[in-house]
Protein backbone atom coordinates (compact mmCIF):
# COMPACT_ATOMS: atom_id res chain seq x y z
CA UNK A 1 0.00 0.00 0.00
CA UNK A 2 2.80 2.20 0.84
CA UNK A 3 4.54 1.77 -2.39
CA UNK A 4 1.31 2.06 -4.03
CA UNK A 5 1.07 5.68 -2.33
CA UNK A 6 4.42 6.39 -3.56
CA UNK A 7 4.39 5.96 -6.44
CA UNK A 8 0.32 7.47 -7.06
CA UNK A 9 2.91 10.91 -5.57
CA UNK A 10 5.86 10.35 -7.79
CA UNK A 11 3.28 10.42 -10.98
CA UNK A 12 1.45 13.70 -9.80
CA UNK A 13 4.62 15.15 -9.24
CA UNK A 14 5.72 14.40 -13.03
CA UNK A 15 2.38 16.01 -14.02
CA UNK A 16 2.63 18.89 -12.18
CA UNK A 17 6.87 19.46 -13.55
CA UNK A 18 4.94 19.34 -16.77
CA UNK A 19 2.79 21.77 -16.41
CA UNK A 20 5.33 24.19 -15.20
CA UNK A 21 7.57 23.33 -18.39
CA UNK A 22 4.98 22.90 -21.04
CA UNK A 23 7.81 23.31 -23.44
CA UNK A 24 9.26 19.97 -22.78
CA UNK A 25 8.77 17.26 -24.22
CA UNK A 26 10.90 15.03 -22.40
CA UNK A 27 11.52 14.19 -18.50
CA UNK A 28 15.20 16.02 -18.19
CA UNK A 29 15.25 16.67 -14.83
CA UNK A 30 18.21 17.85 -12.86
CA UNK A 31 18.47 15.00 -9.89
CA UNK A 32 18.13 18.10 -6.87
CA UNK A 33 15.03 19.46 -8.41
CA UNK A 34 11.86 19.86 -6.51
CA UNK A 35 8.26 19.74 -6.52
CA UNK A 36 6.14 20.99 -3.74
CA UNK A 37 2.59 19.08 -4.32
CA UNK A 38 -0.28 20.53 -2.05
CA UNK A 39 -1.32 18.32 1.22
CA UNK A 40 2.07 16.61 0.95
CA UNK A 41 4.94 18.76 0.54
CA UNK A 42 8.16 18.51 -1.17
CA UNK A 43 8.81 15.57 -3.18
CA UNK A 44 12.07 15.39 -4.50
CA UNK A 45 11.27 14.83 -8.50
CA UNK A 46 14.75 14.75 -9.75
CA UNK A 47 15.96 11.90 -7.24
CA UNK A 48 12.91 9.82 -8.12
CA UNK A 49 13.29 9.93 -11.80
CA UNK A 50 17.19 8.58 -11.48
CA UNK A 51 16.23 6.19 -9.13
CA UNK A 52 13.17 5.09 -11.17
CA UNK A 53 15.92 4.79 -14.37
CA UNK A 54 18.50 2.62 -12.15
CA UNK A 55 15.64 0.33 -11.63
CA UNK A 56 14.83 -0.10 -15.37
CA UNK A 57 18.25 -0.14 -16.08
CA UNK A 58 18.98 -2.97 -13.72
CA UNK A 59 15.54 -4.32 -15.01
CA UNK A 60 16.69 -4.81 -18.08
CA UNK A 61 20.17 -6.27 -16.60
CA UNK A 62 18.77 -8.72 -14.81
CA UNK A 63 20.38 -7.59 -12.10
CA UNK A 64 17.74 -5.98 -10.15
CA UNK A 65 15.39 -7.71 -7.20
CA UNK A 66 12.08 -8.59 -8.88
CA UNK A 67 10.38 -6.93 -5.82
CA UNK A 68 11.31 -3.42 -6.93
CA UNK A 69 10.87 -4.03 -10.97
CA UNK A 70 8.61 -1.89 -12.32
CA UNK A 71 5.44 -2.85 -13.71
CA UNK A 72 4.94 -2.93 -17.68
CA UNK A 73 2.40 -0.02 -16.88
CA UNK A 74 4.57 2.10 -15.21
CA UNK A 75 6.82 1.49 -17.77
CA UNK A 76 4.56 2.45 -20.47
CA UNK A 77 3.20 5.37 -18.53
CA UNK A 78 6.64 7.29 -17.96
CA UNK A 79 7.68 6.29 -21.33
CA UNK A 80 4.49 8.34 -22.47
CA UNK A 81 5.83 11.04 -19.96
CA UNK A 82 8.93 11.25 -22.16
CA UNK A 83 10.92 9.47 -19.62
CA UNK A 84 14.82 9.58 -20.32
CA UNK A 85 15.44 5.74 -19.48
CA UNK A 86 19.02 5.78 -20.36
CA UNK A 87 20.30 9.20 -19.76
CA UNK A 88 23.45 8.94 -21.35
CA UNK A 89 22.51 7.38 -25.02
CA UNK A 90 19.64 10.81 -24.90
CA UNK A 91 22.31 13.07 -24.55
CA UNK A 92 24.15 11.51 -27.01
CA UNK A 93 21.49 12.19 -29.34
CA UNK A 94 20.62 16.06 -28.08
CA UNK A 95 24.29 16.63 -28.93
CA UNK A 96 24.07 15.42 -32.26
CA UNK A 97 20.53 16.79 -32.68
CA UNK A 98 22.19 20.46 -31.75
CA UNK A 99 25.06 19.81 -34.30
CA UNK A 100 23.04 19.51 -37.11
CA UNK A 101 20.76 22.12 -36.30
CA UNK A 102 23.68 24.81 -35.97
CA UNK A 103 25.41 23.32 -39.22
CA UNK A 104 21.57 23.86 -41.00
CA UNK A 105 21.61 27.44 -39.25
CA UNK A 106 25.16 28.10 -40.91
CA UNK A 107 25.67 26.34 -44.18
CA UNK A 108 28.47 28.04 -45.01
CA UNK A 109 30.47 26.72 -42.28
CA UNK A 110 32.63 23.78 -43.37
CA UNK A 111 33.87 23.37 -39.66
CA UNK A 112 32.74 23.54 -36.17
CA UNK A 113 33.64 26.93 -35.52
CA UNK A 114 31.50 27.27 -32.30
CA UNK A 115 32.15 29.74 -29.78
CA UNK A 116 31.79 28.71 -25.89
CA UNK A 117 28.77 30.61 -25.13
CA UNK A 118 27.14 29.41 -28.30
CA UNK A 119 23.37 27.60 -27.35
CA UNK A 120 20.80 26.03 -29.67
CA UNK A 121 17.22 25.80 -28.63
CA UNK A 122 15.87 22.27 -29.46
CA UNK A 123 11.95 21.94 -29.77
CA UNK A 124 10.66 20.00 -27.11
CA UNK A 125 14.21 20.59 -25.26
CA UNK A 126 14.94 24.08 -24.48
CA UNK A 127 18.46 25.66 -25.10
CA UNK A 128 21.93 23.18 -25.58
CA UNK A 129 25.03 24.98 -24.62
CA UNK A 130 26.12 23.34 -27.61
CA UNK A 131 29.41 25.87 -27.00
CA UNK A 132 30.52 24.22 -23.81
CA UNK A 133 29.56 20.78 -25.31
CA UNK A 134 32.05 20.87 -27.84
CA UNK A 135 34.69 22.39 -25.84
CA UNK A 136 34.51 19.63 -23.05
CA UNK A 137 33.93 17.21 -26.49
CA UNK A 138 37.45 18.72 -27.20
CA UNK A 139 38.90 17.92 -23.74
CA UNK A 140 38.06 14.75 -23.35
CA UNK A 141 39.53 13.96 -26.65
CA UNK A 142 42.71 15.77 -26.23
CA UNK A 143 43.11 14.11 -22.47
CA UNK A 144 42.51 10.69 -23.97
CA UNK A 145 45.70 11.08 -27.08
CA UNK A 146 47.78 11.87 -23.84
CA UNK A 147 46.19 8.92 -22.05
CA UNK A 148 44.44 10.65 -19.47
CA UNK A 149 41.12 11.12 -18.10
CA UNK A 150 39.68 14.56 -18.32
CA UNK A 151 37.73 15.17 -15.23
CA UNK A 152 35.24 12.97 -14.81
CA UNK A 153 34.19 12.04 -17.62
CA UNK A 154 33.82 9.12 -19.84
CA UNK A 155 36.07 8.52 -22.84
CA UNK A 156 35.13 9.38 -26.26
CA UNK A 157 34.07 6.02 -28.47
CA UNK A 158 35.77 5.25 -31.65
CA UNK A 159 32.00 5.88 -33.09
CA UNK A 160 31.50 9.01 -31.40
CA UNK A 161 34.59 10.60 -32.69
CA UNK A 162 34.04 9.38 -36.21
CA UNK A 163 30.91 11.20 -36.05
CA UNK A 164 32.33 14.39 -34.67
CA UNK A 165 34.82 13.91 -37.68
CA UNK A 166 32.52 13.58 -39.98
CA UNK A 167 30.67 16.65 -38.91
CA UNK A 168 33.92 18.64 -39.03
CA UNK A 169 35.11 18.67 -35.51
CA UNK A 170 38.40 20.92 -34.51
CA UNK A 171 40.27 18.59 -32.02
CA UNK A 172 42.74 21.38 -31.46
CA UNK A 173 41.52 24.46 -32.05
CA UNK A 174 44.62 26.52 -31.16
CA UNK A 175 46.52 24.92 -34.45
CA UNK A 176 43.60 25.20 -36.38
CA UNK A 177 43.29 28.75 -35.87
CA UNK A 178 46.94 28.81 -37.12
CA UNK A 179 45.99 27.03 -40.01
CA UNK A 180 43.05 29.40 -41.17
CA UNK A 181 44.95 32.47 -40.32
CA UNK A 182 47.73 31.12 -42.67
CA UNK A 183 45.26 30.13 -45.10
CA UNK A 184 43.91 33.82 -45.10
CA UNK A 185 47.43 35.29 -45.29
CA UNK A 186 47.93 33.43 -48.19
CA UNK A 187 44.19 34.04 -49.68
CA UNK A 188 45.29 37.96 -49.06
CA UNK A 189 48.70 37.88 -51.17
CA UNK A 190 46.87 35.74 -53.77
CA UNK A 191 44.23 38.83 -54.13
CA UNK A 192 46.94 41.71 -54.10
CA UNK A 193 50.26 39.87 -55.99
CA UNK A 194 51.82 43.68 -56.01
CA UNK A 195 52.07 43.61 -52.41
CA UNK A 196 55.50 42.14 -51.24
CA UNK A 197 54.92 43.15 -48.06
CA UNK A 198 51.74 42.57 -45.67
CA UNK A 199 50.62 45.79 -45.12
CA UNK A 200 47.41 44.92 -44.10
CA UNK A 201 44.60 47.93 -42.72
CA UNK A 202 43.24 46.85 -38.81
CA UNK A 203 39.69 46.64 -40.42
CA UNK A 204 40.64 44.26 -43.25
CA UNK A 205 39.16 40.55 -43.88
CA UNK A 206 38.97 38.10 -45.58
CA UNK A 207 36.05 35.06 -46.75
CA UNK A 208 37.59 31.83 -46.97
CA UNK A 209 35.38 28.60 -48.95
CA UNK A 210 33.74 26.37 -45.71
CA UNK A 211 35.08 28.79 -42.65
CA UNK A 212 33.95 32.57 -43.18
CA UNK A 213 35.36 35.95 -42.52
CA UNK A 214 38.38 36.07 -41.05
CA UNK A 215 39.33 39.46 -39.60
CA UNK A 216 43.45 39.04 -41.13
CA UNK A 217 44.12 42.45 -40.32
CA UNK A 218 43.38 42.26 -36.31
CA UNK A 219 45.33 39.07 -36.60
CA UNK A 220 48.35 40.42 -38.32
CA UNK A 221 48.28 43.81 -35.36
CA UNK A 222 48.35 41.32 -32.57
CA UNK A 223 50.96 39.28 -34.09
CA UNK A 224 53.21 42.26 -34.57
CA UNK A 225 52.06 43.38 -30.92
CA UNK A 226 53.00 39.83 -29.39
CA UNK A 227 56.30 40.05 -30.74
CA UNK A 228 57.39 43.28 -29.94
CA UNK A 229 56.46 42.78 -26.42
CA UNK A 230 58.60 39.11 -27.01
CA UNK A 231 61.70 40.95 -28.28
CA UNK A 232 61.39 42.98 -25.55
CA UNK A 233 61.53 40.05 -22.78
CA UNK A 234 58.24 41.38 -21.12
CA UNK A 235 55.94 38.59 -19.99
CA UNK A 236 53.27 37.72 -22.60
CA UNK A 237 49.97 35.93 -22.69
CA UNK A 238 51.65 33.21 -25.05
CA UNK A 239 54.75 33.89 -27.59
CA UNK A 240 54.82 33.39 -30.92
CA UNK A 241 57.48 29.95 -31.72
CA UNK A 242 60.23 30.18 -34.11
CA UNK A 243 58.57 28.50 -37.10
CA UNK A 244 55.92 31.04 -36.59
CA UNK A 245 58.06 33.89 -36.81
CA UNK A 246 59.47 32.22 -39.48
CA UNK A 247 56.61 31.53 -41.55
CA UNK A 248 55.17 35.20 -41.59
CA UNK A 249 58.29 36.72 -41.93
CA UNK A 250 58.99 34.69 -44.99
CA UNK A 251 55.38 36.19 -45.96
CA UNK A 252 56.46 39.91 -45.86
CA UNK A 253 55.48 40.34 -42.23
CA UNK A 254 56.40 43.88 -41.04
CA UNK A 255 57.00 43.57 -37.47
CA UNK A 256 57.92 47.29 -36.97
CA UNK A 257 55.56 49.28 -38.36
CA UNK A 258 56.08 52.74 -37.26
CA UNK A 259 59.56 51.74 -38.51
CA UNK A 260 58.15 50.26 -42.13
CA UNK A 261 56.38 53.69 -42.25
CA UNK A 262 58.90 56.06 -41.81
CA UNK A 263 61.55 54.08 -44.51
CA UNK A 264 58.44 53.95 -46.76
CA UNK A 265 57.92 57.79 -46.23
CA UNK A 266 61.87 58.16 -46.48
CA UNK A 267 61.82 56.54 -50.04
CA UNK A 268 58.84 58.31 -51.22
CA UNK A 269 60.42 61.93 -50.04
CA UNK A 270 63.59 60.50 -52.11
CA UNK A 271 62.12 60.23 -55.30
CA UNK A 272 60.09 63.63 -55.31
CA UNK A 273 63.21 65.27 -54.90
Amino acid sequence: MIKKQKEEIVKHAVLKWQGEHPDKKYLDIKYRETIVLKGIGKVNIGREISSLRNIYKSQQEGTNNTENNLSKEAISWYTKQGMIWDYEAWQEKVYRHAVLKWQALHPEKKYLDIKKKEQIELEGIGLINLGVLISVRRGIYNAMQQGQKYQTCKDLTEEQISWDEDHGMIWNYEAWQEKVYQNAVLEWKAIHPDRTNLDISHKETINLDGIGTINIGQKICLLRYTYKVQIRGERNFKNLTEEQIAWYTEQGMIWDYKKYQEERKGKIYQKKI
